[in-house]
């Protein structure tokens, strides 16, 4: 048995809808089986939405929703298939999708017609279009079988109500591209070529298009559409094609152009000692980062520059000859050894006592007791700042620009400065592995429909526009957009006059790097705020590159974060942010101060299920948190029953949002593999291919699934009604310090 859905987006003017649209699903010989209404309207009247229900009969199964995703017909019917993932489906290949929209109409056995080849397992059925206008009626051309060089070729005459699709093949095609406003289903005919469906014709033309004859001007948001279509496909198309393509849409070739970097303007500069503090127990890699420290200490606005080592896991002695060695060259660095960490943590001088073992400290942990020996560190010279990294950063030529505007924002009363990141998203790999496999997939076709001695175009500027568009654009589980996913981030030259043989190699051999969550194909990129001030924004989200103005937050909390059956989720940092901001009213900023994160390496290179269920609970218990006190200035972290009712609620909507484009983006990523093996004809991908398709079964999603839903409300009813204990705890916890006798800053 084959289960059928069929979906209809609601905009502002539904007569065609009612009138013809509707009663032809109705009237059906054999009826869906569920309806979905989207509404992708602007605030239709409710008496609008209930007259369509009126005309669908009391035992047909209908369920109405809000567009909650990119405006646009694309983003409803995602809306209707995660709604159908994530409520209704348990066997996707036994699923089938149809689509009504005005001013179509379906003959009384469209469906029946359809249903015949579904339940001989293929993936597209395609059914013919009768074209009406006033003046003619005409039997558009049916394609059996198409190929992506039809598609290009603008042959097909394929149109939303007359395509019958396989939930499961859909699904492995990434959905429809929601920033397609013009073009929709070709380029979802494309995206399933490419994991090589089965496509079958019905024969039989069941689908009535009813032609207004008035000429329709194209929308900005459809203009728009057809010019990112093109920069899409372009370089698969032949010449024929896109001269055909360019005189019918007017679509230009955009022209690069360079973008200078942004200049700050300080006034005199005020002079400040820095404090850094790094948790690390990888020497090797730790060295790239106090190299470029060395040479912060040449900036005028730094009097004196210290580093703060915390020693996790790894090997002790190297790190000790590390310090021992930048000390001889001239930077000042103390490196806290585990054997100290020992001692503090059985007095209690992190708060709660706790036995520190030789195992590795997982981040929240260590984070807690960086900052609490950085506090002693500080804590005589309040014009002190402090920068916490990770050990995995590298500075740039921007540092020494944003350095000096430091002093300023502690002016203005900032107590915190969240910076950000370029290089690497500090998100787990799992949580930017589509879009990375998309950027793959198309970059290859690319390359491989030039020369390898051409010199490699760049494409910047088409770059530049999907950061523009979309903040979020290297990541998955984005809440602020879902536009994205399907848009591709083209390879730009590492230097002038790079060939295509080259970057093709240099891509080929550093596909690895991708498990471990590296750059390589969608870098992150953050302009230089020409006026910092006035761009630093509110924030509770911290990473791994934050300045503390205020050296009171060392000391107000800890980095505390739920733990479950001994596994801690992720997001540590961002609690702390979150107590400073809503515990005791500290002034958090975040603004675009970046350094470079330089995953790669020195990282093990595999995929973790681990890593990629505690940052699905941990980021759900910061964004419900956040919800719940933001209306505060000011709050007691005394959590009463109705507060935490309402957070584990908020979570466990959180978690199900997340699972929901989680398991999404697996099943694209599925889609994707298929993609990259038929195109690897000569096994230059093989390696690492077999290494995703292993992770990327239903097995793993599974377990994944699993494991976010172990954090159930006893485990946050338990962390809530521990914070005010962990705060107080750690907030007059005492550290013996003589261990930095001689090492603590004094006043200037």
């Amino acid at each position: 048995m084959i289960t059928i859905f069929t979906l209809i987006a609601l905009q502002n003017n539904n007569n065609w809808l009612t009138q013809r649209s509707l009663p032809s699903i109705v009237n059906q010989t054999h009826n869906p089986d569920h309806l979905l209404l989207i509404d992708d309207s602007l605030d239709q009247p409710l008496s609008n939405i209930q007259s369509l229900f009126s005309n669908i009969p009391s035992q047909m199964s209908l369920t109405y929703l809000k567009n909650c995703r990119t405006s646009g017909f694309s983003g409803a019917w995602n809306t209707g298939l995660a709604y159908i993932v994530d409520n209704y489906c348990h066997d996707s290949d036994n699923t089938y999708i149809s689509i009504m929209m005005e001013p179509y109409q379906w003959s009384k056995n469209h469906i029946k017609s359809c249903v015949k080849y579904a339940l001989d397992k293929k993936d597209v059925i395609i059914s013919g279009i009768v074209q009406r206008d006033k003046c003619e009626t005409r039997e558009l051309k049916i394609h059996k079988h198409f190929t992506i060089y039809d598609i290009l070729n603008q042959d097909l005459n394929i149109h939303p109500p007359g395509i019958f699709l396989r939930l499961s093949s859909l699904l492995e095609a990434g959905l429809f591209d929601e920033r397609m406003h013009s073009f929709i289903i070709d380029d979802l005919c494309i995206r399933l070529s490419e994991i090589n469906v089965s496509t079958i014709s019905t024969n039989n033309h069941s689908v009535n298009l009813y032609v207004d004859s008035k000429n329709k001007c194209l929308s900005k948001k459809e203009k728009k559409s057809l010019q990112q279509y093109y920069q899409k496909y372009h370089c698969r198309m032949t010449a024929s094609q896109k001269k055909a393509f360019q005189q019918s849409t007017f679509i230009v070739e955009n022209k690069a152009f360079s973008k200078p970097v942004n200049k700050i303007e300080t006034d005199k500069q005020i002079s400040f000692q820095l404090v850094v503090g790094v948790i690390s127990g990888n020497a090797a890699q730790l060295l790239y980062l106090l190299e470029d420290l060395f040479f912060l200490q040449s900036i005028p606005c730094i009097a004196s520059l210290n580093v703060l080592i915390l020693e996790n896991g790894g090997d002790e002695q190297s790190l000790t000859r590390l310090t021992s060695q930048i000390n001889a060259k001239g930077l000042s660095c103390f490196l806290i050894t585990h054997s100290q960490q020992k001692k503090d943590a059985s007095n209690g001088s992190f708060g709660i006592s706790f036995n520190r073992n030789n195992e590795q400290l997982c981040i929240g942990k260590a984070r807690t007791l960086l900052q609490r020996y950085l506090y002693e560190y500080v804590k005589n010279d309040i014009n002190s700042i402090v920068w916490i990294l990770d050990d995995d950063m590298r500075l740039n030529e921007k540092t020494e620009k944003y350095l000096p505007t430091l002093p300023k924002f502690k002016e203005q009363g900032v107590d915190i400065l969240i910076g950000t990141f370029e290089g690497a998203s500090p998100n787990p790999s799992t949580s930017g592995m589509r879009v990375q496999l998309v950027d793959l997939l198309n970059n290859i076709k690319w390359l491989n429909s030039m020369n390898n001695d051409d010199t490699l175009a760049d494409r910047s500027e088409e770059n530049r526009t999907l950061r523009n568009d979309f903040p979020d654009y290297y990541y998955d589980l984005s809440r602020m957009h879902t536009a994205h996913l399907e848009t591709v981030y083209w390879l730009t030259p590492n230097f002038k006059g790079e060939t295509v043989f080259n970057a093709r190699n240099n891509l080929l051999n550093n596909l690895d790097s991708l498990f471990v969550g590296s750059s390589l194909l969608r870098p992150l990129i953050i302009e230089l705020p020409a006026d910092p001030l006035n761009a630093a924004e509110d924030s509770v989200n911290r990473g791994g590159n934050t300045f503390i103005l205020n050296p009171m937050a060392l000391i107000n909390a800890p980095n505390a974060i739920v733990s479950v059956l001994g596994k801690e989720a992720r997001r540590s940092d961002m609690m702390w942010a979150l107590i400073n901001r809503y515990y005791y009213g500290m002034n958090i900023k975040k603004v675009n101060f970046t350094v470079i994160h330089n995953r790669c390496i020195f990282d093990t290179v595999e995929l973790c299920i681990q890593k990629t269920v505690g940052e699905i609970q941990g980021s759900s218990i910061h964004a419900a948190l956040k919800d719940v006190l933001k209306p505060y200035h000011k709050a007691s972290f005394i959590f009463d029953d109705d507060m935490v009712s309402t957070v584990c609620k908020a979570v466990n909507e959180y978690m199900n949002k997340r699972l929901s484009s989680f398991q999404l983006n697996f099943y694209r990523i599925q889609g994707l593999c298929r993609a990259l093996n038929r195109i690897d004809k000569k096994n230059e991908m093989k390696s690492f291919l077999n290494k995703l398709s292993s992770f990327y079964v239903d097995r793993n999603l599974n377990a994944i699934t699993n494991g976010v839903k172990e954090l159930s409300s006893d485990y946050i009813k338990e962390y809530l009604h521990s914070l005010k204990i962990q705060i107080d705890s750690y907030k007059h916890s005492e550290l013996d310090a003589t261990f930095l006798k001689g090492k603590i800053i004094q006043p200037v």
